[in-house]
């Protein structure tokens, strides 16, 4: 989209919002591309911890097994673990952001190793990303690979992706701890 345009609320209706790629959700500051990032980095990585176990049971159950080869079973691996990282990275961030502001303490030199710890999670991440991208590309290079995986994999890399943009994007590995 080339700069703001205005967009009809309703086809019957006289209201209309202004609309931009750098649109502000009413009440926040936070930009609409940020909030759906985030949201859909909820939604995937949740999703795909939800499924894995699920998978292994119905798997089991029907007494089928996953054809992979020992490498693809190691990325598959790899890609689940560094999604429950990004899990735990996203809720010691919300957990931090909405304790902080109810108690000013947690601003103090006292927390920092908690943020270093933080960061160093989100470091993790950031290199996780290059695991889900290779896992995604693995699963599309195998012909013998259930359709629905090749997708799901792929959602998983894109989430990747979007939480490595959000931690960059609100400069979440900074070198200094004064804020």
């Amino acid at each position: 989209m080339d700069g703001p345009c205005w967009v009809p609320a309703a086809a019957y209706s006289q209201w209309t919002f202004r609309f931009s790629s750098s649109s502000k959700f009413p009440g926040t500051g936070t930009p609409i591309s940020a909030r759906v990032c985030f949201s859909a980095v909820w939604a995937f990585f949740g999703l795909a911890l939800l499924f894995w176990p699920l998978a292994a049971i119905l798997r089991r159950h029907y007494g089928r097994t996953l054809d992979l080869t020992p490498g693809e079973w190691r990325a598959r691996l790899r890609t689940r673990i560094v999604c429950l990282i990004e899990v735990v990275l996203l809720l010691a961030w919300i957990a931090y952001g909405s304790f902080a502001g109810k108690d000013f303490s947690l601003l103090s030199s006292f927390f920092d190793p908690w943020l270093r710890l933080m960061e160093l999670a989100g470091v993790m991440v950031v290199f996780g990303t290059r695991i889900a991208i290779h896992n995604c590309l693995k699963a599309w290079g195998n012909p013998n690979r259930w359709f629905w995986s090749k997708p799901g994999e792929t959602l998983i890399a894109l989430a990747s992706v979007g939480l490595t943009w959000f931690i960059f994007n609100w400069h979440m590995l900074a070198l200094s701890l004064n804020y």
